[in-house]
């Protein structure tokens, strides 16, 4: 049946069962059956109970999709503070972000989405699926690809897009941004000109710790929104849910009062070298971060209408 392709599940408690148990896709040993049997088995009824085979598999498909949903929210979001630091280190521009902001992110603001993913129920076809390969990897190519050449990607434009915004209410053209940190935008600088406005030094940081919320308000509001994107892989959010994970609801709550503490109240903001900013930065960011919401419901629906395609295959994981 095995050389058939099909997937075999053999319950024993003999001696004699272990060659067939160890053999088996999945080897189950009863509880009450000898320690040989177990020895071979995969999995041990504790209770010799065959309805629990089921129940027990299912319940070990969620935990393996559950840690690779948390994989898939969590990952992206690296990228995003990549790319704040390099606009700095490679093109020479303003600071996007900083220490400071980056560590109130990953100790901050990604914990409780963190943790309420560990609560994520079932999908509704979580046993029509076929058994994952023996020893295939939680954190496989397809999952790199999505976190950081994908989603990872499209979040650092919406955040550039947060960062840019800042700059235009100001009057300064991003083209003048280019290499303009060798000079300019800190303390020892000199003053900057653009579109025939000249900014002082202290303008440049103030504006700067603005542009760095900004950046901030791209990474953290969009996860918030990806959150619900990665809270299934199959299935559309519009069947699973958006309520059907009440530690989901309150994580996002949490990490939103958070974020909003971050960039506007006295003190917080500036130890963290940020600043307020406009309700645009907000608006750009939610407005961009729907359509890679809606996106992603495309890549779910032709991964369930089209799952062996090989273009399908590579945002499949």
């Amino acid at each position: 049946m095995q050389k058939r392709k099909q997937v075999i599940a053999m319950t024993g408690d003999g001696v004699n069962d272990s060659p067939a148990l160890k053999k088996a896709d999945i080897g189950i040993g009863m509880g009450s059956g000898s320690e040989v049997a177990k020895q071979a088995a995969d999995i041990i009824l504790m209770k010799d109970n065959f309805a629990s085979i089921v129940t027990s598999i299912k319940e070990g498909r969620l935990m393996f999709e559950n840690i690779k949903k948390l994989m898939a929210y969590v990952m992206p979001h690296a990228i995003t503070e990549l790319w704040g630091i390099w606009l700095y280190y490679l093109f020479g521009m303003p600071a996007a972000t900083n220490s400071l902001i980056v560590l109130s992110m990953d100790l901050g603001t990604e914990i409780p989405p963190g943790i309420a993913m560990c609560n994520e129920p079932f999908e509704s076809d979580i046993m029509e699926r076929p058994p994952r390969r023996n020893g295939k990897n939680i954190v496989s190519k397809a999952l790199l690809f999505y976190t950081y050449g994908y989603i990872g990607f499209l979040q650092a434009i919406a955040c550039f897009l947060s960062y840019c915004y800042i700059f235009w209410s100001h009057g300064i053209n991003i083209s003048d941004l280019w290499m303009s940190a060798l000079d300019h935008w800190k303390a020892d600088g000199t003053n900057f000109t653009s579109n025939g406005h000249t900014f002082t030094v202290d303008e440049q940081l103030y504006i700067n710790r603005q542009a760095m919320s900004a950046w901030q308000v791209g990474m953290v509001f969009g996860q918030m929104f990806h959150l619900f994107s990665a809270r299934s892989l199959r299935e559309s959010m519009f069947k699973h849910g958006f309520f059907t994970n009440k530690s989901a609801i309150l994580a996002v709550i949490l990490e939103g009062i958070m974020l909003a503490i971050f960039i506007y109240v006295p003190g917080v903001n500036k130890f963290l070298g940020g600043a307020p900013v406009p309700v645009w930065c907000w608006v750009i960011v939610a407005a961009y971060s729907i359509g890679i919401f809606f996106l992603n419901e495309i890549r779910k629906y032709c991964i369930r209408r089209w799952p062996k395609n090989l273009i399908v295959r590579i945002f499949k994981f």
